[in-house]
């Protein structure tokens, strides 16, 4: 189970208040499904970025406390849905993303080519694992 440190929490917690109200319930989906994100972007699109993303967790030990420390769960060439306004290619962004199935394009030498598909909105996320269940 994904869990997390308090300042990643309530910075996630401060994210998802700015957006929008959540359940309790809500909030607990958005926590145990969320990935710590570090994107470097090779291409800003309309509506988000491709970005080469490395997403992380941290530990907790056997009485549930959570370590200062991170790992690195794995690493991706995926499209994050996002405001890509500020951002520019080789920019590297960092913050919490939700997975929401994958994101097909054509590359610039003509093949077609399907990546993860992350969105750093929880209004988003929560839409898709909406749909997801159904």
């Amino acid at each position: 189970m994904k869990t997390l440190i308090l300042a990643f929490a309530l910075s996630l917690s401060a994210l998802i208040a700015g957006e929008e109200s959540f359940s309790a319930q809500e909030n607990s989906v958005l926590n145990e499904r969320h990935f710590k994100a570090e994107a470097t972007v090779s291409q800003v699109l309309s509506g988000g970025v491709l970005a080469v993303i490395q997403y992380f967790d941290y530990e907790t030990d056997a009485a549930g406390v959570k370590s200062k420390s991170q790992h690195l769960l794995k690493t991706v060439t995926g499209f994050i849905e996002m405001n890509p306004s500020q951002l520019v290619d080789g920019d590297v962004w960092k913050g919490p993303v939700w997975r929401t199935g994958s994101y097909k394009f054509v590359s610039t030498n003509g093949a077609e080519r399907t990546v993860a598909k992350f969105t750093s909105n929880p209004k988003a996320a929560l839409d898709f694992f909406a749909v997801e269940k159904q």
